[in-house]
């Protein structure tokens, strides 16, 4: 991992003098270079995160099984704006939408996004 780029300036939510940003380029297995960008404004606490694949090519599908404890908690998970995540085995998927985010996380990460976003949808179902 390399840092490409470090900076300070105005954050684009409050305009205090108290944004910081950095890029940092990584080679990641299966995917080639990506640009990863992140912020954080230290007055008001916004947060800016993007991806950026470098190395255009064809959609890439990765099957994963899990063998282990270690293997949810330590495997990386890189999802684009555009990537699917499904698990059949568990009866899940993330699918991308206008709003999708990037993220890089683990396994276990993934699960608590799946028991998140499944929680916030029971909330929207109306009561029978």
């Amino acid at each position: 991992m390399s840092l490409v780029e470090e900076a300070r300036g105005r954050c684009p939510v409050c305009g205090a003098e108290a944004f910081r940003w950095a890029s940092v380029l990584y080679e990641a297995p299966y995917f080639g270079h990506v640009l990863i960008s992140m912020g954080s404004c230290g007055a008001c606490g916004y947060r800016y995160f993007d991806v950026e694949y470098g190395d255009v090519g064809r959609p890439t599908r990765v099957v994963f099984k899990a063998e282990n404890g270690d293997d949810v908690s330590k495997s990386l998970v890189v999802r684009s704006k555009t990537g699917s995540i499904k698990s059949p085995d568990l009866g899940f998927s993330l699918e991308p939408g206008p709003q999708a985010e990037p993220f890089i996380t683990t396994v276990e990460g993934v699960l608590y996004k799946a028991l998140d976003y499944a929680e916030r949808m029971k909330v929207l179902e109306p009561e029978s």
